[in-house]
């Protein structure tokens, strides 16, 4: 009989965990909703936004390193470092010490450590450590520990405190505020379907 120990089986999930979100949002395997244009790289590895290998003007189909903060208009694949901001859009998985911002929209996984701020709209799963802003509506996953905002949510909010206008899904958290909801607070668990369309 072999013997496998504990830690090659942590391991080996987590490759197998890596390879899974890689081959689920590689833009080969699955073409975004949004249509780009502009100068595409593979490659970005950033020190700060005006001392980086592709200028921030650019968009990066494939890995991006963030060392300390790396800032580019559309980021297709991997992101992964300390902090990162997009000015048009994001699509991929996301993996930051201190957080990103995307000031348009959002698909995919994106886990942070202390925040996350999306500008208009994410859809899938995104988590940060103390607080998670997504300005108009979260379609997916909404996660922190401290505090989950939105506007609207289609889905789910996990946090100590989570709050939007417009939900259709549930809310777990010690507090839980639901504005234009049938009952517009709650504490442990909300559940609501009045999402307006807008």
């Amino acid at each position: 009989m072999i013997y496998v120990d504990k830690k090659f089986h942590t391991v080996l999930f987590f490759l197998f965990f890596i390879f899974l979100c890689l081959n689920l949002l590689n833009p080969l395997y699955a073409e975004p909703s949004y249509r780009y244009a502009g100068d595409k790289n593979n490659v970005q590895l950033g020190i700060y936004p005006g001392l980086q290998i592709v200028d921030k003007r650019q968009n990066v189909y494939g890995f991006r390193f963030n060392f300390p903060i790396a800032e580019n208009s559309t980021m297709i694949g991997v992101d992964m470092g300390g902090a990162s901001r997009n000015t048009d859009y994001f699509y991929g998985l996301g993996l930051n010490l201190l957080g990103i911002v995307n000031d348009k929209n959002a698909e995919g996984v994106s886990l942070n450590c202390i925040f996350s701020f999306t500008g208009k709209n994410f859809h899938g799963f995104t988590f940060a450590g103390l607080f998670n802003k997504v300005f108009h509506r979260i379609t997916g996953v909404q996660a922190s520990i401290i505090s989950s905002w939105t506007e609207q949510v289609s889905g789910a909010q996990f946090s100590l405190v989570n709050y939007c206008e417009d939900l259709n899904g549930v809310q777990i958290g010690i507090l839980n505020f639901n504005n234009n909801g049938t009952i517009p607070f709650t504490v442990l668990f909300n559940y609501d379907n009045n999402l307006k369309s807008k």
